[in-house]
């Protein structure tokens, strides 16, 4: 089984959160570029107490500097490390990157990569039919390859303000894991359900 969750409201608060206790290699999908800015500041703010924080945007390097800088980083970072590298990209950037994408799946099989997030996942259900190439790549190239049933995996969390279950559904398809299954439901904002979500 695999471990997936999903989570309304605080998506901010979760991932500052996580800046602060895990470890390793954390990769954030993010369907809008504006969306991050502010979270990667916050991240880099983030104190551990056993190691550093550090954050990257894919698409804002240029191919050299992810081959250059970023990938090399990623290797550098093993097995029990004291350090935090979180990795935000646009689903068509890594989809379109595929040393990227090989070097992620590397890093899931010497499982320093510990968490992979769908940020403002309502966002990445409504337009999964405009990037759909891109979705169906990085499904049949990333999701389906570290998150294969029977071998270790990495925790894969989805994070959205507001979800209903049409986009549930649709999210579903796109990453082929059944998240309207409840037991994958890891924490609702209690005031987004008083307004009805998910009916």
């Amino acid at each position: 089984m695999v471990n997936c969750w999903w989570s309304i409201g605080w998506g901010g608060h979760i991932l500052q959160i996580i800046a602060t206790c895990a470890v390793e290699i954390i990769a954030v999908i993010v369907p809008l570029l504006a969306l991050t800015a502010n979270q990667m500041a916050k991240i880099e703010e983030a104190l551990q107490d056993c190691g550093s924080v550090s954050a990257v945007h894919l698409d804002e390097l240029s191919s050299a500097a992810i081959n250059g800088k970023a990938i090399p980083r990623m290797h550098e970072i093993g097995y029990h490390s004291e350090s935090t590298m979180f990795i935000f990209t646009s689903p068509q950037k890594i989809a379109n990157n595929h040393a990227m994408l090989g070097t992620l799946v590397m890093c899931h099989a010497r499982q320093t990569l510990r968490l992979v997030t769908i940020y403002e996942t309502h966002l990445y259900a409504q337009h999964g039919n405009t990037f759909r190439g891109e979705r169906r790549l990085l499904s049949a190239l990333f999701l389906s390859v570290i998150f294969k049933i029977g071998s270790w995996h990495p925790l894969f969390l989805v994070m959205t303000a507001t979800m209903t279950i049409p986009l549930l559904t649709a999210l579903s398809n796109l990453t082929h894991f059944d998240w309207t299954n409840k037991n994958h439901q890891l924490w609702v904002n209690a005031k987004t359900s008083s307004r009805g979500i998910l009916r």
